[in-house]
């Protein structure tokens, strides 16, 4: 029975995926233009929408990182983008090549997605620059620091690079020029109710060179996913003069949630409290 309803499921799933887009795309395009000040408000219903197509539950645990902070977090799969952005307005920092990618390159820039180059020289100067101007101005920031993906059974060693700008100047013992680097954890811990495991999380994860269409087709026809997110506070001052402490130190913090939401996986009495109010963020006062 299954193999007659899954193809039903993807197809209608991936039909409702893209009336989504069409509307709201181009919506967003309008927005830009005329009031770019709120261009915040569609990506967030954006990402809302997917995920009630999807049948996604997310679990979120600690606060929300205010306003021009730095998410340095795990990255497992293209969904991720859609879990956080559906929290609250934030952009993220991406490698240059997906700018080119049919659809979600372009949904990416309306998105205000920062494309980095990842040579070494006077790009890793201009990323640095960039993220630090956005941030300065209150923008929320992702950046999935391992620079790849991986399965959630634990965080791989964070890249230090574009935590250059973030970093303070040694003499620097203000906090008020110090921008906040929050850890956060993504892990997918339940399947239509059950605890995944650790091999059903390498399915869900797109590793490697992975085709993007096969992965996306395969997460439309899943059973409902129960997914959590973890934001950690802000990393302490003493850290914050050095960016391999910094990747060092939100890459311990996140790899201990994923090892906690592995163990004790779908058991919502054992884990932090969930956040009701984010979906009553006031996105208004956040508009610039």
């Amino acid at each position: 029975m299954d193999k007659i309803f899954r193809p039903l499921k993807t197809g209608t799933r991936l039909t409702a995926f893209l009336v989504l887009t069409l509307i709201l795309g181009p919506l967003q395009i309008l927005v830009i233009w005329i009031s770019p000040r709120k261009w915040l408000v569609i990506p967030m219903l954006y990402h809302r929408g997917l995920l009630a197509i999807v049948g996604v539950k997310v679990r979120v645990h600690g606060d929300v990182p205010p306003p021009g902070s730095l998410l340095a977090s795990n990255h497992v799969s293209w969904l991720d983008i859609v879990l956080i952005g559906s929290r609250f307005p934030v952009s993220f920092v991406a490698k240059s090549e997906v700018r080119t990618w049919p659809v979600f390159g372009q949904l990416a820039m309306l998105q205000k997605t920062i494309f980095i180059r990842r040579e070494r020289g006077r790009h890793t100067l201009g990323n640095r620059d960039l993220m630090r101007d956005r941030l300065s101005a209150g923008d929320r920031l992702v950046l999935f620091a391992e620079g790849t993906t991986g399965n959630g059974a634990g965080a791989m060693p964070f890249k230090s690079a574009l935590f250059s700008s973030v970093q303070c100047a040694p003499e620097d013992n203000s906090s008020d020029n110090t921008i906040a680097v929050h850890p956060t954890a993504l892990s997918y811990t339940a399947l239509d109710g059950h605890v995944m495991t650790q091999a059903l999380r390498d399915q869900y994860a797109w590793l490697g060179d992975a085709a993007l269409v096969p992965h996306l087709l395969f997460t439309l026809a899943t059973k409902p996913l129960t997914i959590d997110i973890a934001f950690h506070p802000a990393l302490p001052a003493s850290v914050m003069h050095d960016r391999k402490q910094i990747a060092g130190a939100a890459c311990e913090k996140v790899d201990a949630s994923l090892v906690h939401f592995t163990t004790i996986a779908g058991n919502e009495d054992d884990i932090a409290h969930d956040i009701s109010h984010d979906a009553a963020l006031d996105v208004a006062s956040e508009s610039r």
